[in-house]
């Protein structure tokens, strides 16, 4: 459905769910997700996952030219998000890091390289083309893409170098020395 303006990202006027009866069928559980070895392991379990609870909701968020129209996708992705920051957080010193954190993906090296659509600006989807155009280049390996941001779940969950907890206050403590940093006379500064 395409409103008024003709932009078909525009909030449709009505959408349908057609939810099953039952949980869903998982084909795989959150722990088994996060402990995964490796990071295409991980994203080929996930992306399952994810299908599926697209396709158990069905209507609407079933189609993926028209999923986007139903507020629920976001409790879906927002899912997607937590699990893969769950993941890095099983090994934090590699999976923190954007120059590792995707390791090695035979079937498409470096895919991870590419700019992100639509934030690099060169598409037409708003708010990129007039009266806008904002625009940030980023790839995959872009920090604000890499850092996951804090969830109630990032407790320790694995055998991971760090814990949720340890990485907090390592966060806050760094936090604290530049600030303190910032503050003080500098010699140079004389």
């Amino acid at each position: 459905m395409i409103r008024g303006d003709g932009n078909p990202f525009d909030p449709p006027r009505s959408l349908t769910r057609e939810v099953r009866d039952g949980a869903p069928d998982l084909p795989f559980e959150d722990f088994e997700i996060i402990r995964s070895s490796n990071y295409l392991s991980m994203r080929i379990r996930l992306e399952r996952c994810h299908d599926r609870a697209h396709g158990y909701i069905r209507g609407t968020i079933g189609n993926a030219h028209t999923s986007f129209r139903d507020p629920f996708v976001f409790l879906i992705h927002s899912n997607v998000d937590r699990l893969f920051a769950m993941w890095q957080y099983e090994d934090p010193a590699s999976r923190l890091d954007p120059a590792t954190v995707y390791g090695d993906d035979p079937g498409n090296p470096l895919w991870y390289v590419r700019r992100l659509l639509p934030w690099d600006g060169s598409g037409r989807t708003r708010p990129w083309v007039r009266p806008e155009l904002e625009r940030l280049v980023k790839d995959y390996q872009h920090t604000s893409i890499v850092n996951p941001p804090q969830y109630d779940t990032l407790q320790p969950v694995g055998d991971g170098p760090l814990t949720a907890y340890q990485l907090n206050e390592l966060r806050n403590a760094l936090d604290g020395a530049v600030a303190l940093h910032a503050a003080l006379p500098h010699s140079h500064d004389h």
